[in-house]
């Protein structure tokens, strides 16, 4: 038996479907996107699809619209970032008090925290100081504040704008200031009195009481936790300084810090400060004062002894590597031979080779690479050679150079003929890249290293050799094991071919993919499927005015909400436009359409309606 509400929600249900039938949602682009996401059934897809259009639209200005639309998204979290987008949109317009406002509509504050440092982020890079100091000002944790105020400062500095730069890090030192400080003056002079003594000491029994009372300040009643997000903020601030040029500051505010493996990070992260400011010899000296709390630290057998020999290596490797571009391989050398380190000292060392190798110094390369003692590092940099032998025209010497990458490394060892194969490519010798191709083991490797040649002889317009090459792609896709991996790499080569106008062979390729049979599952389902290759190239009909075959495609789509998916990417492609000062991603939704644009539209919604 009916209810009488059941009734009246029936009724209604039935007035909503005679409305929707009755209307015309191609005339707008919006009205027409919006139509299509609705078709979903599932509301998580439904969401996203909202999400999407939400964004398009603020990107075109319509922000009353784009609101609406995120109102009707159901998940909280989505409804967020589609708030986000729209914020973002609205601070790119120039429109930042609306953009807070929006901001402020959303529920999780650290989602809030989050949009509000990526927008003040990229206002300071294009200038808008003001704008930016609006955003981080409403920032609700202090520790987030710093980090985007020291951002802002580091942006203002590199524009050449030292004095503003220097007075928004006054600012931050007064948030740092207002956090609770759990380690007092008193404290903090004490420790350094003590370590000064432990320094001098050569009697061990002295040495064990200077330990003894350290213990005792270190056992005393304190926040840690508390203690280290003060000391990250304190070490933002001591950066920003250093890109400033301020680096006395910055070393007495690294000195200040109590702990020691903390005070080792903020020496690291100013010496690397100067290493992107061009200042090496200035980091060179910082670090050494790392060298001074090893040694303090190896006197008492400190806990994070090596943590903070780590912090020296690397920030040692960082300068080593920027020596080595710069051109002074001989003192990058020197540097590199002193870090302890295994993995930082093989990377410094890595860098040398390469640059010894594309100077055409393989002799000096070779004897670089015979000091890296981190297997995996080695055989990468024994590629990097062999490429650059290759570039230079001694092809034996680089198959041999690839031969002595060890057969654990088979990887290393398809990157280097990777990457041989398309120097081979680019310069237009087909043969020789494909033989290049032919000698890598792992069959997917193999698969997309020939993809990639294909598609380099394509844009050299050699065509009849990049299908060739697409021939040899299709033998190695049945070697691939995996049947993802095998599907991921036959959706890349329909949508080669589609790229290309094959779209007969990008259907034969295309019937070759399987289906995901986790699509369900968000753990483990596959990047591309079958209806993805169906999608694509049912797009490509689409823009030749070939409705009718775009339908056919489509139709061979098994699960229909795929098809919805599909059907939503062309309208999307329709209704939108790139946005030229974004990513390639980013669109922006038309006005209107055009008559052309109209008919397609609504030649997709009477598919909808039919189906």
């Amino acid at each position: 038996m009916f209810s009488l509400e059941s009734m009246v929600q029936a009724q209604q249900s039935a007035v909503d479907e005679d409305k929707a039938k009755d209307s015309n949602p191609w005339e707008t682009p919006a009205d027409f996107v919006l139509y299509m996401a609705q078709q979903y059934k599932d509301i998580s897809v439904r969401d996203i699809a909202l999400v999407d259009l939400s964004e398009s639209l603020a990107n075109c200005g319509d922000i009353e619209r784009a609101l609406e639309v995120a109102e009707e998204i159901e998940d909280v979290k989505k409804k967020d970032v589609a708030k986000s987008k729209i914020a973002t949109s609205l601070s790119m317009l120039g429109n930042t008090n609306q953009s807070l406002e929006t901001i402020q509509r959303m529920g999780d504050r650290n989602g809030r925290t989050y949009v509000l440092m990526k927008i003040a982020s990229a206002l300071s890079k294009n200038g808008r100081t003001e704008d930016a100091l609006k955003m981080i000002h409403v920032i609700e944790t202090p520790a987030s504040k710093v980090v985007a105020l020291c951002d802002l400062a580091s942006s203002l500095s590199k524009s050449g704008d030292k004095k503003q730069a220097l007075t928004i890090l006054k600012q931050t030192k007064n948030v740092v200031d207002k956090m609770d400080n759990p380690i007092s003056g008193d404290m903090r002079t004490e420790i350094k009195k003590l370590e000064s003594m432990l320094l001098e000491s050569t009697d061990e029994k002295q040495a064990k009481e200077i330990l003894k009372k350290l213990i005792e300040l270190g056992d005393k009643d304190i926040d840690v936790e508390q203690a280290r997000k003060r000391a990250a903020a304190l070490t933002e601030i001591a950066t920003a300084l250093a890109v400033t040029g301020e680096v006395e500051q910055a070393l007495g505010i690294a000195d200040n810090l109590a702990e020691w493996h903390l005070r080792a990070a903020a020496l690291k992260s100013i010496a690397k400060a100067l290493v992107s400011t061009g200042e090496i010899k200035q980091a060179l000296s910082v670090i050494q004062n790392n060298a001074i709390i090893e040694e303090l630290a190896q006197k008492i057998n400190l806990p994070v002894l090596n943590s903070i020999r780590f912090e020296r290596a690397t920030t040692l490797k960082a300068i080593s590597i920027a020596m080595a571009d710069m051109g002074d391989l001989k003192q990058a050398l020197q540097i590199a031979k002193t870090i302890n380190n295994k993995s930082s000292k093989s990377l410094a060392l890595q860098k040398i080779a390469s640059h010894l190798a594309e100077e055409g110094e393989f002799e000096q390369a070779f004897r670089v690479t015979d000091l890296i003692t981190f297997e995996q590092v080695r055989s990468e940099t024994l590629g990097r050679i062999a490429l650059a032998l290759a570039k230079s025209g001694d092809i034996k010497r680089a198959l041999e150079t690839v031969e002595q990458i060890e057969d654990v490394s088979i990887v290393d060892r398809s990157d280097a003929f990777e990457q041989i194969a398309y120097h081979f490519a680019e310069i237009n010798d087909s043969k020789q890249a494909v033989d290049m191709a032919s000698k890598i083991k792992i069959a997917r490797d193999k698969a997309e290293t020939l993809l990639r040649i294909a598609s380099i002889q394509a844009k050299m317009g050699n065509t009849k050799a990049a299908l060739a090459t697409i021939d040899k792609v299709l033998m190695s896709v049945q070697k691939i094991k995996f049947e993802e991996n095998q599907t991921a790499v036959l959706y890349k080569t329909v949508s080669f071919l589609v790229e290309e106008g094959e779209l007969t062979k990008a259907l034969e390729v295309a019937e070759q993919l399987k289906y995901d049979p986790n699509k369900d599952d968000p753990e483990r389902f596959w990047l591309y499927d079958k209806s993805d290759a169906f999608r694509i190239i049912a797009s490509s009909y689409f823009d030749k005015y070939k409705v009718r075959k775009a339908m056919q495609v489509i139709q061979k789509i098994e699960d229909r909400e795929s098809r919805i998916n599909s059907l939503f990417s062309i309208a999307k492609k329709i209704s939108t436009e790139p946005v030229s000062d974004k990513s390639e991603h980013d669109r922006r939704m038309k006005k209107k359409f055009t008559n052309k644009e109209k008919q397609r539209a609504q030649q997709l919604v009477e598919t909808v309606r039919n189906n």
